[in-house]
């Protein structure tokens, strides 16, 4: 196996330990929030900050519920493990710099384990390996849906549209420099 492979398998088992972890780990008290005013409301839940239920009336005042309309937060946390996953981008604090900075970590209490990701762009997208179904790793290992996640340090991922975000657009002649750094510890 070269050097290169190595440390990804490695990276991956890592951040697979990790996740396990944690899904393992704490549990967190799942609530659920309506807000009303007259025939318009919408409920929400603490739970990856998701919308339930929106009821507003139509053009003929018939109420009716606008979003998935599963009626329970369990549903919605089944439906979100199996179809989405996270894929979300963030933007890291502070102001965006040439040299590297950290953006983003990772901590398995467990074991000790750590990841740590510097970069010198403004944003951070992490989405996890909502592809995987019982694919074979190392040693026989197997790894289902959600078995990793991947970090990458990126510019605004909407930047053409948003006049007011930094420019990701890269003109003739101009440098493009995009530096990210893993730092493991055990």
């Amino acid at each position: 196996m070269a050097r290169g492979e190595l440390f990804l398998a490695l990276l991956f088992v890592v951040v697979a330990s990790a996740l396990a972890a944690n899904a393992a780990g704490a549990r967190k008290t799942v609530d659920v929030y309506e807000l009303k005013k007259g025939n318009f409301s919408v409920k929400v839940t603490n739970w990856g900050a998701t919308i339930m239920s929106v009821i507003l009336p139509d053009s003929r005042g018939n109420l009716a519920d606008i979003v998935l309309g599963l009626d329970t937060v369990g549903e919605y946390i089944v439906m979100g493990g199996r179809v989405a996953g996270y894929d979300a981008n963030y933007v890291v604090d502070g102001e965006p710099w040439c040299m590297m900075r950290p953006v983003a970590a990772v901590r398995d209490g467990a074991s000790g384990r750590a990841l740590e990701l510097w970069g010198n762009q403004p944003c951070v997208q992490l989405y996890t390996a909502n592809w995987l179904n019982r694919t074979r790793g190392e040693a026989g290992a197997v790894y289902g849906r959600h078995a990793g996640f991947c970090l990458e340090t990126q510019g605004y991922p909407d930047a053409l549209k948003h006049p007011e975000f930094p420019s990701q657009t890269l003109r003739r002649g101009q440098v493009y420099r995009h530096d990210m750094l893993f730092k493991l510890s055990f």
